[in-house]
């Protein structure tokens, strides 16, 4: 009888790989909003009543500065006039005398009442005036304002993935005889 001796080696498979590399850059987006508030104002002018009550004053003798200052001219006037008339008549009445009018005659004229003026006139009115008021407004309408910067993404320097495949220990199988061919022992 024969022995065999087998001998059996697996083969082995080897394995290089190389990863893809890459550099990823990427930038954010960017969204600013600005917002405008809303304006809004109310603007008011007040009603103006005016009541002027100077003309009444004046027409009963009182009044401000200027009033007065006119007030005294006229008088000065009037007086003026007055003394400049009598001393007129009496220039007339002297010349009467001269062109031998008696002197009862003269007398009698000078005492006579003279015609008074009376003037009867309605007061000057008080001026009133009114200036209405008003309201105004103004607006400005607020807003939003925006800036907007894409994000992007990019992939640099980019190495496509590799796999080697090899052999790294070959296989085989290996049968021997062991002992004898031959059974010597019958």
């Amino acid at each position: 009888m024969i022995d065999l001796k087998i001998s059996q080696q697996f083969g082995r498979i080897g394995l290089e790989k190389q990863d893809a590399q890459f550099q990823l850059r990427q930038k954010q987006p960017n969204l600013e909003l600005t917002q405008t508030p809303a304006d809004f104002s109310l603007e008011f002018k007040e009603q103006e009543l005016t009541i002027d009550y100077t003309p009444v004053l004046e027409s009963l003798g009182y009044g401000g500065l200027e009033f007065m200052s006119r007030s005294y001219v006229n008088k000065s006037q009037a007086e003026y006039l007055g003394n400049l008339e009598k001393t007129v008549y009496e220039g007339y009445s002297i010349g009467a005398i001269e062109k031998e009018q008696s002197i009862g005659e003269v007398i009698f004229q000078n005492t006579a009442p003279q015609e008074q003026g009376v003037v009867i006139a309605p007061l000057p009115p008080i001026n009133i005036s009114y200036e209405a008021g008003a309201v105004s407004s103004k607006v400005n309408l607020g807003g939003v304002k925006g800036y907007f910067d894409r994000g992007e993404v990019k992939i640099e320097n980019f190495v496509f993935p590799k796999m080697k495949v090899f052999l790294e220990q070959e296989p085989y199988i290996k049968i021997e005889s062991v002992g004898q061919t031959i059974d010597l022992s019958k």
